[in-house]
């Protein structure tokens, strides 16, 4: 068994395995709730803005459809003005970087 030797820079399994490399970085703040039967995060994105997600956990034969409806009833509930969003973290951060480059 060969001894263990420090290595200059360390990678982790997927990036040597797989070949990631960074490609941006995400700095986010991030404060956690449960209100009922919601889960909530409240995130702030660095470069970007405020961000609310919301997870409720439902049995099978629950229409997603009907949850969402609830959950974007919710949310206006709280006077938010707030547009939903399927955009990933590292997305959006990459367009805020290229419209101020």
């Amino acid at each position: 068994m060969k001894p263990k030797s420090p290595i200059a820079q360390p990678c982790t399994a997927r990036s040597c395995v797989l070949g990631y490399y960074p490609t941006v970085r995400v700095a986010k703040t991030r404060r956690t709730a449960t209100l009922e039967r919601c889960s909530l995060c409240v995130d702030d994105l660095e470069g970007v803005g405020g961000f609310l997600e919301l997870e409720r956990l439902v049995r099978d034969d629950v229409s997603a459809e009907v949850v969402q409806t609830e959950l974007a009833t919710f949310v206006a509930s709280l006077g938010l003005r707030a547009v939903r969003t399927d955009e990933t973290y590292d997305s959006l951060v990459r367009a805020a970087q290229a419209s101020s480059a």
